[in-house]
C-alpha cells in the first residue's frame, strides 16, 4: 500500500487497526524517522529505539490516527519531542549523577574525619591508661621525639625508652580492641 501521507484513507485504515497500512507506515517512515532521531541524540540505538516506541504506541492505540490530520508532521514531530525529552531525562541523570559523586566524595571524607577523629581518641584514651614511664615515654614519641631525645628529656637510658615503647605497644594492642572493632564496622 503507496498512498501520499495525507491521504484521509490511509489515515482511516490506519485508525481501523489495518495491518497493511501500518506495515506501509512503518516500511514508508520508519528510516527516515531513525535517522531524524539520530541527528538529535547522535546515538543509532537510542534513535532506533525512540522510533520502535513510536511504532508500538501507534500499534496500541489506533484512536491517535482518528486525531491526525498531517500523519508525516505528526511522526516527525512526536520522534522530535522524543528526542527531547530523552535529552532532557539524560541531562538529569548526568546533574544527578554528578550529585552523588560529589556528595558522596564529601560523605567519604566525613566518615574519613569521624573515623580519624575517633582513632584518635582511642589512641590517646589508652596512652592515657598507660604506667606513668611509659606514658611519659609515648606522649614524647607521638611529639616527634626520637629515641634519644626521649631518652635524655627523661633522663633514663636509650634501652629503657625502648622498653617502654615494647610495653606500651603490648597494652596499647589491648585497649585499642576498639578501634579495630570501630575499624571493622567501617569495612577497612
Amino acid at each position: 500500500m503507496n498512498l501520499p501521507d495525507e491521504n484521509n484513507n490511509w489515515l482511516e485504515n490506519l485508525a481501523k487497526g489495518d495491518r497493511d497500512a501500518f506495515r506501509s507506515l512503518f516500511e514508508n517512515y520508519y528510516s527516515s524517522l531513525v535517522f531524524f532521531a539520530e541527528y538529535y541524540v547522535r546515538d543509532q540505538e537510542k534513535a532506533k529505539d525512540i522510533v520502535q516506541e513510536l511504532f508500538l504506541r501507534l500499534s496500541d492505540q489506533k484512536d491517535i490516527f482518528d486525531s491526525v490530520t498531517n500523519l508525516k508532521s505528526y511522526l516527525y514531530t512526536t520522534v522530535k519531542n522524543s528526542c527531547i525529552k530523552l535529552l532532557k531525562h539524560e541531562k538529569v541523570k548526568d546533574r544527578y549523577s554528578s550529585y552523588v559523586l560529589t556528595t558522596l566524595t564529601v560523605e567519604d571524607k566525613f566518615w574519613n574525619k569521624v573515623l580519624e577523629e575517633e582513632a584518635y581518641r582511642i589512641l590517646y584514651k589508652s596512652i592515657d591508661k598507660l604506667p606513668p614511664q611509659t606514658k611519659a615515654v609515648y606522649q614524647l614519641s607521638m611529639s616527634g621525639f626520637k629515641n634519644q631525645e626521649i631518652a635524655d628529656k627523661l633522663g633514663i637510658s636509650l634501652e629503657t625508652v625502648k622498653t617502654h615503647k615494647q610495653i606500651g605497644k603490648k597494652y596499647l594492642q589491648k585497649y585499642m580492641k576498639d578501634l579495630f572493632f570501630i575499624l571493622s564496622f567501617f569495612n577497612i
